[in-house]
């Protein structure tokens, strides 16, 4: 979906691999899920941070145990920048970057 918008992508397959690849370049925005394989959302936002990592931070979830809703509230603590409940569509995917990066994306 972020190609559509024109934006370059880095999709990883675990917490470790993202905090691996953050450390190592800049990006414009981190998308990050709570729930995920090796390390869940609330582990990888903090130690992003810890990292100094000053991308921000959109978390991301579609529930598990609890409601999605809960836990993008939970994630709020770890001062993130946007959240977004999935599923998702383009245009809530627009809005998110748009708000956080205060642009327009195309």
């Amino acid at each position: 979906m972020l190609s559509q918008l024109s934006v370059e992508a880095v999709i990883v397959d675990t917490g470790t691999e993202a905090l691996i690849v953050a450390a190592d370049r800049p990006f414009d925005i981190i998308f990050c899920d709570i729930i995920m394989p090796d390390l869940d959302g609330f582990s990888i936002i903090e130690r992003l941070f810890a990292l100094g990592v000053d991308a921000p931070v959109v978390a991301m979830s579609g529930g598990g145990r609890v409601d999605a809703g809960e836990y993008l509230n939970w994630i709020n603590i770890l001062d993130v920048r946007a959240t977004l409940r999935k599923p998702f569509g383009r245009k809530d995917l627009t809005q998110v970057v748009d708000q956080v990066l205060g642009g327009e994306t195309p």
